[in-house]
């Protein structure tokens, strides 16, 4: 069966969901599979680029080893004001350095300085003495980025182009009602699963 395109619908829903405050709206769980064969789950920010989903990380950090050498992931979004829930398989995509360098200028302060302590102090997910260490490695590196800010050579992006999309509706007192589209060229095919 051809359905309309799952992602539009993604997107309506993500709008809807911030309309409601909802505090997942801009959120994933995004998994990956380390060199272990173990699986990995962290929580990121989803941003809508360019009709697109897309995350920002830093390539000092595990995952981005981790999707150079698989390249795929899985990431589950829930909206809990709709009910909702999309489990999506994602093929990653490098964003242009030109865009990834222009929308690192539009972050908040924390993950800009933190960049920069990923590359000149301590890579994302490095083992550390104490709290304080990282603390004065901070402090020190946002004094030095006053004068100029610039984008980390560290900061990376990805499109996340899915392949497979499964949403969940939620339906209290009635049977829930849960859709698998496949993507088969440019086109999405979809069918009913069993709750």
């Amino acid at each position: 069966m051809i359905s309309q395109d799952p992602l539009q619908r993604l997107l309506a829903d993500r709008e809807q969901a911030r309309s409601r405050s909802d505090p997942f709206a801009d959120l994933c769980c995004f998994a990956t599979v380390d060199a272990r064969g173990a699986p990995q789950v962290r929580t990121l920010v989803v941003r809508d680029l360019e009709q697109e989903l897309a995350v920002f990380i830093n390539d000092t950090s595990p995952k981005w080893q981790q999707l150079k050498r698989q390249a795929k992931a899985q990431m589950l979004m829930y909206f809990p004001s709709l009910k909702v829930q999309y489990r999506l398989d994602v093929t990653p995509s490098p964003i242009p350095k030109k865009l990834v360098d222009h929308s690192w200028q539009m972050r908040p302060e924390i993950p800009k300085v933190m960049d920069w302590v990923y590359r000149d102090h301590f890579p994302q997910s490095t083992a550390i003495e104490s709290n304080e260490v990282l603390a004065q490695a901070f402090s020190q590196t946002r004094d030095d980025m006053q004068n100029s800010p610039s984008p980390a050579p560290t900061a990376q992006g990805l499109y996340l182009r899915p392949q497979r999309i499964e949403r969940l509706q939620l339906i209290d007192a009635d049977l829930h009602q849960r859709t698998l589209y496949s993507r088969v060229g440019n086109c999405w095919q979809s069918r009913p699963l069993v709750p």
